[in-house]
């Protein structure tokens, strides 16, 4: 779609057509036998005569010959003089006075005089006034010709002829300019003008930029275009669509349980209102909250039940919770929706088709395919406009994923009356009026809810009926969404980045990483129960309420209340243990098993290999283990050894030096990768300008310095294993102790953390300075990766100064590169060679203890041969996922999954309606194409994220699956 000044050119393109074009009005000259009679003395004309004077006439006539039928015939007239009157067998008809020459042109606009129903043997007379000298009247004037621009006393005789004109063109030229004077008045960026814009763009399909090319359809067309615009479009004004809403967070400056109370008000208000108001619509935007109307209130219930069921009340926010939309992991987002829909399948027979997310803190580029996926197909959020560095480029749009899904996407707004001065305000930050003609306003106050008013629906009812000049009116959401994305919208690719609230990639570490432990932990647990045959599902179902619970907007990124978060932390731990004893299982005997789908090693304890104490006084007998794809572990030994010289350690794969607690060398495949060091700690100074526990500002840079080197210490080596421990000041209060862990059977480089922190608004950060030069990075996301500029380019890129990752961040060139990874830390930021990761962040407010105390963290480094490939996906899996200890002797996988490495099985688990179910994604944007197949399971049905049927592949228990890249499949087998 074209925009900005793309438009503007185009425009001015078309609106120039009628001089463009003017050249073919003139179809063919039809020569006529031409007499003139001056002082009573009759001759016949020809080119070059003189025959006038100041202040003469003289009479021009001619009988008409040559005139065809179905043609349109005008006079040109070219006598030498200035005006003439036209007569058409004696009776006059009208004037010729635009000549060459001409002064005052805006008085001169008859040219071409059309002579309608001409036939053989009129006769045309013309009265020629030849003009006279004059002196002007101005001071300095010279003398001029009367209606010419200079003084031209000999203007001999050209022509009086008949032109055949092509009138569709005569048409279309008045009707471009009636469409050019139209649109000079609408003033820029109005949704007049885009009105007008969107004719031109139209004009511009239907007809050629090249005149020879025009023909007499496209004129047609063309005219008829800009008839119904100029008959209808005129007066149509901007559709504001308006919605009454009560934005109620989960939980923010209160606690859950509050909110349960806040709903019981909210709802009860707006069922009480939609009963007074017959006009008057309710947008209920989580699902999760009708549960809890159920649950508390069943008369209430019954009374929302019945509004739903008669369209007054819209339960169209399609997930449980309104979930943040950058940490919740893949799976996760899934069941937000399975959740979400189901439910409103169930209890009201009700198909969402709407992601209402207005608050959260940036969109993942992952979204739109999840959305597609369990038939979501549009999207809506206010959040983008709270950007502190660029205006986003849209409003209204259509949003494509990483793998090329699209949704239509809009900007509304919330926290808003709707009357003339609301509305006419909205209208005017509409930031560019061509994308679309429509808005959205959901009415009504709240954070923790509300809704509108008596005094707010009145005047919204009343506005919808007199407001003069925008369409309001009371409709869904989902009505709203249908009218825009009927209109050609821009397309905008990738995440949603919100240039705002970067903190809460970080803020408050317990709830990040027990976020992103249960998420592997419930993974785990329906794995193991499917392939040990039992029925765990109502179980993990509740765990899953308590994740999904605590993925809301506020919770997760670590900006409530300290009451909130305790609770939180504390449900989260509790679901995380009740998981575990799920994969554990009741039996006697331990064993490892791997819940991957690859096959990898590991390093764990056992009964005999290499001892080390870790950071916790913790004794670790550290043996390897070789894994199958969903296998138990053997314990192996492998011919592969490390040596530690001095502070060098020379490993199979690389050699590292390390002093003073970082990694000053590091050579991988013959080539230096540190340009400074590995493992710097750097602190600063946190105290953003607004939004404490949300914000990292970028001047933090300013301030920020290396911590406190205190010292380190080799607290294991052997030739299997090599543990430097190193200890940093942070301030005087607070430390960073760590482990970097060389393993002769590893190509990675470990880092396990120990922060004892007790200090406030300090923002502490490791960085990786190397040698690599590459334009982009890549980062982990929900089902993929997104690619982002590693060299800035463009304000955008500068804004992009700290960023979301899920488990890696790679930067590489085309034949070597390097990725981080990381077990619970989701802020990152990659500036030309330097990668970092945020680890600690002690705003305090709303929280006001800092986020202080101890936490464990760990992160690796994975050098890798060429640029970004499967490893760097299975590493990020391997390090985060690690094998399982469980009693259960059983655990047998009832499928497989064989062809391209790039697929990966994301979730083994129960259907929602029997038999189990497979998620599997491409992951590194590519096509690739496995066979499933099973033994236990003859049918193989591809389903879409809810697990509606789409197709069945295979009553043979065996099925070929192609994947398009960061496709998400969903596979049924029963």
């Amino acid at each position: 779609m074209l925009q900005g000044k793309q438009v503007d050119r185009l425009v001015a393109k078309v609106m120039r057509l009628g001089d463009v074009y003017g050249q073919l009005v003139v179809r063919k000259e039809v020569p006529q036998k031409v007499f003139v009679t001056t002082n009573n003395s009759t001759q016949e004309a020809h080119g070059g005569l003189q025959w006038g004077s100041d202040f003469t006439y003289a009479d021009f006539w001619f009988e008409v010959q040559g005139v065809e039928e179905n043609q349109f015939y005008c006079l040109l007239a070219e006598t030498g003089g200035t005006e003439h009157l036209v007569s058409v067998n004696g009776r006059k008809i009208g004037l010729v006075d635009k000549v060459e020459k001409e002064r005052d042109g805006i008085f001169r606009i008859h040219g071409l005089l059309p002579l309608d129903g001409i036939k053989n043997g009129d006769r045309i007379n013309v009265e020629a006034y030849y003009s006279h000298t004059m002196p002007g009247t101005m001071p300095y004037d010279a003398p001029s010709t009367f209606s010419l621009e200079g003084y031209y006393p000999d203007r001999p005789y050209k022509r009086l002829t008949l032109v055949a004109v092509w009138q569709p063109l005569v048409k279309f030229r008045q009707k471009l300019d009636l469409l050019n004077k139209h649109y000079a008045v609408q003033g820029k960026n109005t949704f007049g003008a885009a009105a007008a814009e969107r004719v031109y763009v139209r004009l511009f399909e239907i007809l050629p930029m090249e005149p020879s090319s025009l023909t007499d359809d496209a004129l047609t067309k063309a005219t008829e275009v800009i008839d119904d615009f100029l008959q209808r479009g005129i007066d149509e004004k901007p559709f504001v669509g308006v919605i009454g809403h009560s934005h109620l967070d989960t939980a923010w400056l209160w606690k859950v349980e509050e909110t349960r109370h806040k709903l019981m008000r909210t709802l009860s208000n707006a069922v009480t209102l939609l009963e007074r108001y017959p006009d008057y619509k309710f947008f209920l935007s989580t699902v999760l909250y009708l549960r809890w109307v159920e649950e508390d209130d069943p008369k209430l219930f019954a009374k929302v039940s019945k509004l739903i069921a008669e369209g007054r009340i819209e339960p169209n926010g399609s997930t449980w919770v309104e979930c943040d939309g950058n940490l919740t992991g893949a799976e996760a987002f899934c069941r937000q929706f399975v959740r979400g829909k189901r439910y409103l399948r169930e209890k009201f027979g009700y198909e969402s088709n709407t992601f209402w997310l207005p608050d959260t803190f940036g969109y993942s580029a992952a979204l739109p395919q999840i959305m597609n996926k369990c038939g979501v197909k549009y999207f809506l959020t206010t959040k983008l406009s709270w950007n502190d560095t660029n205006t986003f480029p849209y409003e209204t749009f259509v949003w494509q994923g990483i793998d090329g899904s699209k949704v239509t996407t809009h900007f509304n707004t919330i926290q808003t009356w709707v009357d003339d001065k609301s509305v006419a305000d909205r209208l005017a930050n509409v930031h560019d009026a061509r994308e679309s003609n429509c808005a959205l306003m959901a009415y009504g106050f709240g954070d923790g809810g509300g809704g509108p008013s008596d005094d707010m629906v009145e005047q919204a009812v009343y506005t919808e009926h007199n407001c003069r000049f925008a369409d309001v009116r009371h409709v869904t959401v989902s009505q709203f969404m249908q009218r825009v994305s009927k209109q050609q919208l821009p397309c905008y690719y990738g995440e949603l980045y919100l240039e705002l609230h970067r903190g809460t990639f970080t803020t408050n570490h317990a709830l990040k990483q027990n976020n992103r432990r249960l998420e592997e932990a419930l993974h785990n647990a329906e794995l193991v129960s499917v392939f040990a045959g039992e029925d765990n599902k109502a179980q993990t179902d509740k765990l899953y309420d308590v994740l999904m619970l605590n993925q809301f907007h506020d919770i997760l990124p670590g900006t409530c209340i300290a009451e909130a978060t305790d609770i939180a932390i504390a449900e989260q731990q509790a679901a995380l243990e009740s998981a575990k004893n799920i994969v554990a299982g009741s039996g006697k005997q331990t064993r490892y098993f791997n819940t991957l789908g690859f096959a990898r090693t590991a390093l764990l304890d056992g009964n005999k290999g290499e001892t080390y104490v870790d950071l916790d006084g913790k004794k670790h007998v550290l043996s390897l283990y070789d894994f199958a794809p969903y296998g138990y572990g053997t314990e192996i030994k492998t011919e592969r050894r490390l040596s530690l010289d001095g502070d060098t350690v020379a490993t199979p794969d690389y050699t590292a030096t390390v002093h003073c607690g970082v990694i000053t060398s590091f050579v991988y495949n013959g080539r230096q990768l540190v340009d400074g060091a590995f493992g710097r700690v750097t602190v600063a100074e946190d105290v953003p300008y607004i939004y404490d526990n949300w914000d990292i500002d970028a001047d933090y840079v300013l301030k920020e310095h290396s911590a406190k080197f205190i010292g380190q210490q080799v607290v294991a080596s052997t030739d299997k294993l090599v543990v430097i421990r190193a200890t940093f000041a942070l301030s005087d209060k607070s430390t960073l102790t760590r482990d970097i862990i060389f393993s002769a059977d590893s190509p990675r480089v470990e880092f396990d953390n120990k922060l004892e922190f007790a200090d406030k608004h300090m923002l502490a950060r490791t960085c990786f300075d190397t040698t690599l030069f590459a334009r982009h990075y890549n980062c982990e996301t929900q089902f993929g990766h997104v690619e982002r500029n590693a060299l800035s380019c463009c304000k955008e890129d500068n804004a992009r100064f700290e960023v979301c990752a899920h488990k890696w961040t790679d930067l590489s060139e085309q034949n070597i590169g390097l990725s981080l990874l990381s077990d619970s830390k989701y802020g990152v930021s990659v500036a030309g060679g330097t990668m970092g990761i945020t680890l600690h962040k002690s705003g305090t407010h709303p929280d006001a203890r800092g986020d202080n105390g101890t936490s464990r963290f760990r992160y690796a480094l994975y050098p890798h041969k060429g640029a970004l490939g499967v490893d760097t996906i299975k590493q990020g899996y391997d390090f985060n996922m690690l094998p399982v200890a469980t009693t259960r002797k059983n655990l047998v996988s009832p499928f497989a999954v064989d062809g391209d490495k790039a697929v990966v099985v994301e979730t083994v688990k129960q259907g929602e309606d029997g038999g189990i179910v497979l998620r599997l994604y491409e992951s590194m944007g590519g096509r690739a194409k496995v066979c499933v197949s099973s033994e236990k399971y003859a049918n193989i049905t591809l389903t879409n994220i809810l697990e509606d049927r789409v197709e069945t592949l295979s009553d043979s228990g065996k099925a070929t699956i192609e994947l398009s890249p960061f496709e998400i499949v969903t596979l049924k087998l029963d």
